[in-house]
């Protein structure tokens, strides 16, 4: 623990300049849009960002990115146009502040960490044309690294696991034996070839077999104890600086392959407000993004995992349950819609993607729960609970307002 601290404080001291840096921008008086750019596939997220703005009289372009020549076809009534995106580089950025000029958008959003990156490295070329909704870029470098983002969240205060930095075979010596089974995790993308997610390795000789079988291309592997819990997942929102607007709960009580399966709202443990608030302002995160935790429901305990600052795999989840992300962000970037926001109600206190939980129960008929399955249950538990929750739980992405985009999802 003592180790990564000191291996990592230069990457800490980066902090300061950073909230400088993203202060410095400050907050703009709020101002009317009327269309926005969103840049990403054709899915939950850009899905619930459309309904999200279309009810607030704002029009959504889908940009996608793709190959000149695929079909372009509208899959939802909430968008007013789709377009295919086919370049990267200098000329994608061109390509994009040419159809921003084109369909008269004020804004522009995103999803993936790989475009947030992309569009924030090239911001300047974004001015006087619209206005970029992703944090700085010394935000989004800073945050890139989970090595980086654990040491900023032990100095918030963040609850975190043991944890050991893995750069070579050497470093298998650190992790104490009560620490087995450890989960890996890269921490940063394409850090090892085979790429992989998360693994598990029992004991130390596993572990070192995992270290010979691959390449640590760039920075190193995080391993922390593997920890049969829930996930909390914990949803914000910042304006440009850091400022926390909110932050709320969401209890994670079903995974399927180590993803989010059925969500439910809870209280936001005591203790946590003070490191979301600190993290968020020393990172300069702003707009919408979430903290990823462990949580111990018998000690009302949670452990920073790491903060996605972007749109993500539960944001059409929590829509539902009173967190409108597409709005909060809106308003964290100082823009003002036209119309008031709609309410997303359900009557319901769980939400699944039926699609993940159809898979999941024909998964569960072939095979028991692998390690990243919450909870670890006999596969005929789990095939029943599913088929609870297709019967009772909402579907995350059936709106009937938008009974196209819902058809077009579900039956692609």
């Amino acid at each position: 623990m003592l180790g990564l601290i000191q291996a990592e404080m230069r990457g800490v001291r980066m902090v300061g300049s950073v909230e400088r840096a993203a202060m410095s921008r400050g907050s703009e008086d709020r101002r009317t849009v009327e269309r926005i750019v969103f840049l990403g596939s054709f899915g939950p997220p850009s899905l619930t960002f459309a309904r999200s703005c279309q009810a607030m009289g704002i029009a959504v372009y889908l940009l996608t990115p793709g190959v000149a020549g695929d079909a372009t076809a509208i899959q939802s009534s909430c968008f007013a146009g789709v377009e295919i995106l086919d370049s990267g580089g200098p000329r994608g950025i061109e390509a994009i502040v040419a159809y921003i000029r084109r369909v008269g958008a004020g804004a522009l959003a995103t999803m993936s960490e790989v475009h947030c990156l992309w569009l924030a490295g090239n911001r300047a070329c974004f001015e006087g044309v619209c206005k970029l909704l992703v944090p700085p870029i010394e935000c989004l470098d800073l945050v890139d690294s989970k090595i980086r983002q654990i040491a900023l969240a032990r100095e918030a205060g963040f609850q975190i696991l043991p944890t050991q930095v893995i750069r070579g075979i050497s470093d298998v010596v650190s992790i104490e034996p009560e620490h087995y089974p450890v989960c890996l995790r890269p921490a940063v993308r394409n850090a090892v070839e085979p790429a992989f997610k998360v693994l598990k390795a029992d004991s130390a000789d596993d572990l070192r077999h995992y270290i010979r079988d691959v390449w640590i291309l760039r920075d190193a592997i995080v391993a922390q104890p593997f920890r049969v819990m829930p996930n909390l997942i914990v949803h914000c929102s910042s304006r440009e600086g850091g400022e926390l607007m909110n932050a709320r709960a969401f209890l994670v009580d079903r995974k399927f392959e180590g993803l989010a399966l059925r969500i439910r709202a809870v209280e936001l443990p005591n203790g946590l407000v003070d490191p979301i608030s600190k993290f968020s302002r020393r990172a300069g995160l702003s707009g919408a993004y979430h903290f990823d935790m462990l949580y111990d429901a018998q000690c009302n305990e949670a452990y920073f995992l790491e903060v996605n600052a972007r749109f993500g795999g539960t944001t059409d989840k929590v829509l539902w349950l009173g967190v409108d992300e597409p709005a909060d962000c809106l308003e964290a970037y100082g823009l003002q819609p036209s119309l008031p926001r709609r309410r997303f109600q359900t009557r319901c206190r769980a939400i699944v993607n039926k699609r993940a939980t159809i898979k999941h129960l024909l998964t569960m008929l072939r095979r028991g729960p692998e390690p990243w399955d919450y909870p670890q249950e006999s596969r005929i538990a789990g095939a029943l609970h599913s088929l609870n929750d297709l019967l009772w739980a909402k579907d995350s992405v059936w709106d009937y307002r938008d009974l196209k985009g819902s058809l077009a999802f579900h039956l692609q």
